[in-house]
């Protein structure tokens, strides 16, 4: 919390709005959980010296820290994760002392969680059970549980019975489930008291302990709280615990018949297998219908996976045997930006994970993005790959293709059959059908190498097209017809046998190339990082750095400014390393770019922007400080052009940085 008072604004105590009834009365139902456990303290209240008095005293102060330091650890994560803390699933503290206090805090908030929560089972385990105990020495449950270890001392019955129990809840039941039921039992209990008290007090019961000032209005309002929670409870909870009560009632009604206790003791362990069977079928009824597995994830903030559409493309990943526990998939790919939150996947009863998406014909690459974390290779994976298909992650997937980070996108195929070879052809595409040196370029695309061949046939003479390219799932392949050529008919042959397409009719004005493009000497010049030729500049780069936009959780390091042009290169250096390339210095070298026969000069983003690359623009009517002025700019335009030098600018409108001024008001 500390660690976290430097990320603290206004905005995170007034922004956001406020949820629905419904959303905030489930949630609270929930959250309920979290403050539960000081009514364990009667459990063992006869060992108090004075339970009347601390023990109400110890629930209301403790009671007050435990809401005071809940509040000051939800402030902390909401400022330091802002909107990430919505869909941070996992682990949000720790993730938020991650950001605070590096790998170490994390580790730290972690061990320091397990510690906790193992302290609180271990607590709950010795001081619970004594409720059974009790029972049973009351007449209420089987005398079995009222057996006192002979060595120990303890309700050793009780405790193990206790323990099984929770344990074959917790297999069966999943978190969110198992701790709305308890915070609704327990709301239940807590009502029926705040009656008691009512009753107690017309009785004038207590007067020699604790005394809450207010007379009936405070177990009134306490009765009304309870009631608003519980309308939050779902028919099927409702079921759970009622059916749980009438179990219990038709037990307790036969204890205290006089012939059917001895029974009832010898029959315990079946009454106790009988209790634990009904939970089991009744957490399953409340979770849809079937048991969770061990590894499914019931964390309540979670996004449900829509349902999956009839029709559409079906990715489908099968966990390998002994592959850890599988709690979240999402499968994300060139079709949705590589966002791994657009397309999650739904678990399947027999383990898998699946999810549809409608998709044009052709071929996409994409990753199973699991348990919040990308594999390196979809086609080799020890942990994830299935060992029967040579560590394939996703054996239904067509190949791999290179991700660019040393590892290999999966290349989905929609709509291609085995002999399919994806050809696609356009005489309306500038792509496909040019004009360029006096001759018709034809080309055709393929899914890459799946084509054996291909040839465009004119007038019954067939010309050999040659793959002139292959990027990523396609393959490019080219031929030159004479200028003149009405029309044509592309043939592809692949391991099925041909696949034609056509006739083609050449458009009336096909695309033509500009004619000292084809004959010029291209230089691309990134200018951050071409040539410093004035350091009075180099300051901007760092001042307009998107950082200064980011919420602190995105930020991570901070831009550097690397004055020597042979300097280290930082973890920044894509894209908030800034060296002081500038216009000036494109200036300063255009006699070395003659020299080498350049005729073109391509560079990339030259307006202002907030990265080094400068794809993303913030003002497409301003040079960026970092790179000069458009004077400067006009001076490197007419010393190129005085060399006989074309200038091509690369342009970007279809998306814009984080400081563009729309985007920002």
């Amino acid at each position: 919390v500390a660690a976290s008072v430097p990320y603290w604004s206004v905005a995170v105590f007034t922004g956001g709005g406020l949820p629905s009834a419904a959303v905030l009365g489930k949630a609270s139902l929930l959250l309920f959980f979290a403050f539960t456990g000081v009514e364990a303290s009667l459990a063992t209240g006869a060992e108090f010296r004075d339970v009347r008095r601390d023990v109400p005293r110890g629930i209301l102060l403790g009671g007050a820290g435990i809401v005071a330091t809940y509040l000051l650890v939800h402030v902390a994560a909401q400022s330091v994760l802002g909107a990430g803390l919505a869909t941070e699933t996992g682990a949000p503290l720790a993730a938020a002392a991650a950001v605070v206090l590096g790998a170490v805090g994390r580790s730290l908030l972690l061990a320091g969680g397990g510690v906790s929560m193992g302290a609180a089972v271990a607590g709950d385990m010795l001081a619970t059970p004594r409720a059974l105990f009790a029972n049973a020495v009351d007449g209420h449950l089987p005398a079995a549980l009222a057996r006192v270890h002979p060595r120990f001392a303890t309700p050793w019955v009780a405790i193990v019975t206790y323990g099984a129990l929770s344990c074959g809840a917790a297999l069966v039941g999943g978190f969110a489930l198992l701790a709305t039921l308890a915070s609704a039992g327990l709301l239940v209990v807590y009502f029926a008291t705040c009656a008691a008290v009512l009753v107690e007090r017309r009785r004038g019961a207590g007067r020699e302990g604790f005394r809450i000032p207010g007379g009936a209005l405070v177990p009134v309002l306490g009765m009304v709280a309870v009631g608003g929670l519980l309308v939050n409870v779902t028919a099927r909870e409702w079921l759970s615990l009622g059916a749980l009560v009438a179990v219990a009632t038709v037990f307790y009604l036969l204890r205290r018949r006089g012939g059917g206790a001895g029974r009832l003791v010898l029959a315990a362990p079946a009454l106790s297998a009988l209790l634990g069977g009904l939970l089991l079928v009744l957490a399953t009824g409340c979770a849809g219908g079937r048991p969770p597995t061990l590894t499914e994830d019931t964390t309540p903030t979670a996004p449900t996976p829509p349902a999956p559409v009839a029709d559409g493309f079906l990715f489908t990943f099968a966990p390998p045997p002994g592959a850890p526990a599988v709690l979240s998939v999402a499968v994300a790919g060139s079709f949705n930006g590589w966002s791994t939150s657009a397309l999650p996947m739904a678990r399947q009863p027999d383990g898998s994970w699946t999810a549809r998406l409608r998709l044009n014909p052709g071929q996409y690459e994409y990753k199973f993005h699991i348990n919040g974390a990308w594999p390196g290779d979809m086609c080799e994976d020890r942990t994830w790959g299935n060992p029967a298909k040579q560590q394939w992650i996703d054996p239904q997937a067509l190949g791999c293709t290179p991700d660019g980070y040393g590892g290999q996108n999966a290349v989905a195929g929609v709509g291609v059959a085995a002999t399919d070879v994806g050809a696609v052809h356009a005489p309306t595409n500038p792509a496909h059908l040019s004009v360029a040196g006096g001759r018709l370029s034809v080309r055709v695309a393929t899914f890459a190498n799946r084509a054996q061949g291909a040839a465009v046939v004119v007038g019954g003479q067939r010309m050999p097209m040659q793959r002139q390219l292959g990027y990523r799932v396609y393959d490019l392949w080219r031929a030159s017809l004479p200028i003149g050529t009405a029309s044509y008919v592309i043939s592809v042959q692949h391991a099925g046998g041909t696949q034609e397409l056509g006739p083609f009719t050449v458009p009336a004005a096909p695309f033509t190339a500009v004619p000292w493009v084809g004959g010029a000497v291209g230089y691309q010049i990134f200018p951050e990082r071409f040539w410093n030729g004035d350091r009075g500049n180099d300051r901007f780069g760092v001042e307009t750095s998107e950082y200064q936009f980011l919420h602190p959780v995105l930020r991570g390091a901070p831009p550097v400014y690397v004055p020597e042009w042979n300097g280290p290169i930082y973890q920044q250096h894509c894209c908030q390393q800034y060296f002081g390339g500038d216009l000036q210095g494109i200036v300063d070298k255009l006699g070395h770019l003659q020299a080498l026969g350049v005729t073109l000069l391509y560079l990339n983003p030259i307006w202002l922007a907030g990265s080094a690359h400068g794809y993303d623009t913030w003002d497409y009517q301003q040079v960026d400080p970092a790179f000069g002025t458009e004077a400067v700019l006009r001076r490197l335009l007419d010393a190129a052009h005085s060399r006989g030098m074309k200038v091509i600018w690369d342009f970007v409108p279809n998306h814009v940085g984080i400081g563009f001024g729309p985007f920002q008001d």
